[in-house]
Order: structure tokens, then sequence, then C-alpha cells
């Protein structure tokens, strides 16, 4: 069952992703280390009294 998730999800790549890189990052995602690692992540975040402001432009931004 579990694989016929993964290739659910591994099919949804949107327009202008490459589908190896999507299919890198649902591996990723599904891993059970990262599912154990996500709840604890998300509640660090959610202590962070100040955002991280480590640039003026992400390099996603910079690219363009």
């Amino acid at each position: 069952m579990a694989h016929v998730i993964e290739d659910e999800l591994t099919a949804m790549a949107l327009e202008g992703i490459d589908r190896d890189h999507w299919a890198s990052f649902v591996d990723y995602r599904l891993n059970k280390k990262m599912k154990e690692n996500a709840p604890k992540n998300k509640d660090n975040r959610k202590r962070q009294a100040i955002a991280h402001t480590g640039r003026s432009k992400s390099i996603a931004r910079k690219k363009d």
C-alpha cells in the first residue's frame, strides 16, 4: 500500500519540476526518520521568537 501512495505522489509532480527530483523529494518525505523528526521540527519552529533573516532575498529569488 505504501508503494501505491508513493507512486501516486510521484505522479503529482507539477509542470516545471523534474520528475526525478520530485521522486527523490517524495522518498525523503516518506522516510521513517523524516516522519519521526517532522513533529519535533514543527514544535521547534513554533518556539522560535525571531524568524531567521540571514539574507535580504532567498536563493530561489536571486536565481530569477
